[in-house]
C-alpha cells in the first residue's frame, strides 16, 4: 500500500478477481463537499495548485472560487470523514488570500504547516503560513495565519 499522495485514498485488495486488478477508493471516491458550489460544492480545481504533505494524510488546492481548502485524510478508512477546512480569505496582516491558478500550495515536512504563496493588495508576491495543527490527531484545527 503506498504510503503518500492519493494513492492512500485507495485500499489495494490481495484478491483482484472481479476487480481487474483496480484499486478500490475507500472514501466513496470524492469528497463529500465536491460538486457545483450553488449546490454548496467546492466547485472545481485548479489542478496546478494541488499539493499533497510529504506525511500523506493531507492535501491541499484552491479553486475556481478564489478559496483555498486543505484536508486531512482518515488514517483508518473505516467510516471517518474527511476533515476539510476552507482557509479564510484574509491573512493575519489584513493581505487577501485568493486562491487561483497561480498560487503556490507547499506543506511543511510534517503536514503542520500550509505555505500560501499568493499576491497582496499591491500585486506584489507573498507567502502566508497557515498553522492547522498536528495531523496525528486526525482533526484539521486552524490556527494562525501569518
Amino acid at each position: 500500500v503506498p504510503a503518500f499522495g492519493f494513492a492512500s485514498l485507495y485500499e489495494y485488495e490481495t484478491d483482484v478477481e472481479g476487480t481487474g486488478g483496480l484499486p478500490r477508493p475507500f472514501l466513496g471516491g470524492h469528497l463529500e463537499t465536491g460538486g457545483a458550489v450553488r449546490d454548496g460544492g467546492l466547485g472545481s480545481v485548479h489542478a496546478d495548485t494541488v499539493a499533497v504533505s510529504p506525511c500523506g494524510r493531507r492535501f491541499a488546492f484552491a479553486d475556481t472560487d478564489g478559496r483555498i481548502v486543505a484536508a486531512t485524510i482518515p488514517s483508518d478508512g473505516e467510516g471517518a470523514d474527511v476533515d476539510v477546512v476552507v482557509l479564510p480569505a484574509e491573512n493575519e496582516n489584513g493581505q487577501p488570500m485568493v486562491g487561483d491558478g497561480e498560487t503556490e500550495l507547499v506543506w511543511s515536512p510534517g503536514g503542520r504547516y500550509l505555505a500560501v504563496g499568493h499576491r497582496a493588495r499591491n500585486q506584489f508576491g507573498v507567502i502566508s503560513i497557515a498553522d492547522l495543527g498536528v495531523p496525528e490527531g486526525g482533526s484539521m484545527t486552524p490556527g494562525r495565519i501569518v
